[in-house]
């Protein structure tokens, strides 16, 4: 996957959603979107890692990086679909993104019950691992 990213990312091509292992354990999985994604687009990425998720017997964080401000419109709808697929051995998510999506995500966050406390914010990828990382030793 990294290969097809690399290469992507070298002739020109915007590949909108990639979901890949963030680590060798196994126990992060990370979807990146990029340019104008759709959700029929996020929704593949989200199947996409709850079937690695199930793919393991261990807790699974996941770790969503949006290198742009732009969300389709129903993103509240969309983000609680997202909640209510993820599998029993997920952990965490961190939404790594800014602007609007993180204002969205804090919304989804207060409307979302107990799922809600599993949601992080942060705004690049190395604060979402180190998120991660303090929840994961208990310094969260």
């Amino acid at each position: 996957m990294v290969l097809f990213i690399t290469i992507a990312l070298i002739i020109g091509v915007i590949v909108p959603a990639v979901t890949v292992w963030d680590n060798a354990d196994k126990t992060v999985v990370r979807a990146e979107l990029s340019g104008d994604w759709t959700w029929d687009e996020r929704a593949q990425s989200v199947r996409e890692a709850v079937d690695m998720m199930r793919s393991v017997n261990h807790q699974v964080d996941l770790i969503a990086v949006h290198h742009n401000n732009r969300i389709p419109p129903g993103a509240l709808l969309q983000g609680r679909r997202l909640l209510n697929a993820m599998p029993d051995n997920w952990g965490y998510m961190v939404i790594a993104s800014g602007g609007f999506i993180r204002s969205m995500i804090m919304l989804l966050k207060q409307v979302s019950g107990s799922q809600g406390e599993r949601i992080l914010v942060a705004s690049s990828l190395e604060e979402a691992r180190r998120l991660l990382s303090q929840q994961r030793t208990g310094h969260g």
